[in-house]
């Protein structure tokens, strides 16, 4: 799901403040891979390689016409698996996280006779910030992001182009929410 200008502005400076907290305690010589402003998102289905392209359009298209627009919000930081053993920062996804959950499922059943297994873990809404190349404990101390509130009315279908010194996505189609 594609995030407005302020969304991303937000998770932008919470970027900018994790920054020199998180890179200096990895003890790896190597840093986190932070996700740039332009591309961060709320990844609703992630696909991988696929030639479907078309089908996932119309299938995803299909599933997100009954939703109606979804009032969220950003706020909180957290880790994945834990902030313990912490592999990805997030930013939060608040407010209506029932009906998220909803559109997630309902596009993960519409691409399973596509070919595309469901996820196992349950859907969390957040917008990915960071990638560590090992596992490590995260204090976020006083960091914090939001609450910025914004209303999401469909969901972005992207095409990832891998490439350094990060992905580029482009939006190839648009499922608006017409319930």
């Amino acid at each position: 799901m594609a995030l407005p200008d302020e969304v991303r502005a937000a998770a932008a400076r919470a970027i900018e403040a994790l920054t020199p907290r998180i890179a200096p305690r990895l003890g790896t010589g190597i840093g986190p891979r932070w996700v740039p402003a332009e591309n961060l998102h709320a990844t609703v289905a992630f696909l991988g390689e696929t030639s479907a392209a078309d089908a996932v359009v119309d299938a995803v298209t299909a599933a997100a016409a009954p939703w109606a627009p979804v009032s969220l919000r950003l706020e909180g930081l957290g880790a994945f698996p834990s902030a313990r053993r912490a592999r990805v920062l997030w930013a939060g996804l608040g407010g209506d996280v029932a009906a998220m959950t909803g559109i997630a499922a309902a596009v993960s059943r519409v691409l399973e006779p596509l070919g595309f297994e469901s996820e196992a873990r349950p859907f969390r809404p957040h917008v990915t910030l960071a990638r560590l190349p090992a596992p490590g404990r995260i204090d976020f101390g006083a960091v914090s992001v939001g609450p910025v509130p914004f209303s999401a009315d469909g969901l972005s279908i992207f095409r990832s182009h891998l490439g350094r010194p990060a992905p580029r996505y482009e939006r190839i189609a648009f499922a608006p929410f017409l319930g």
